[in-house]
């Protein structure tokens, strides 16, 4: 059996903001590709692709800047949850959300102090 990786939530951010960055990178030069396709085409229908193209460029980069912010602000605290614990809430939500799947299920539960 392999062990779970052990990635705290910084690593974890600091990946994510170092992709973010790059795909924005990227994003930013196909912005100024679509840019100089737009003031050399002629073509009103090629014109209106293009802009629509810096359109969903720039939608996308607005949504990698919200992910960056989002996940900046996020600080978890992690907790000690009784394995035990955690099956008789999963229990209780199946039965209060799904209660006709949850009185289909046969729960065999022989749990200790396991975390």
């Amino acid at each position: 059996m392999q062990a779970e990786p052990n990635i705290t939530w910084s690593e974890l951010t600091k990946f994510v903001g170092q992709l973010n960055h790059d795909l924005r990178n990227h994003l930013n030069a196909i912005a100024l590709q679509a840019a100089l396709l737009s003031e050399i085409a002629t073509d009103p229908e090629a014109k209106s692709e293009i802009a629509r193209l810096r359109e969903m460029s720039d939608e996308m980069n607005a949504h990698m800047q919200r992910l960056s912010a989002s996940l900046a602000r996020i600080q978890p605290t992690t907790m000690r949850y009784l394995a035990a614990e955690f099956v008789e809430d999963l229990q209780a939500k199946l039965g209060m959300e799904k209660p006709e799947l949850a009185a289909q299920v046969e729960w065999q539960v022989s749990l200790g102090e396991e975390a």
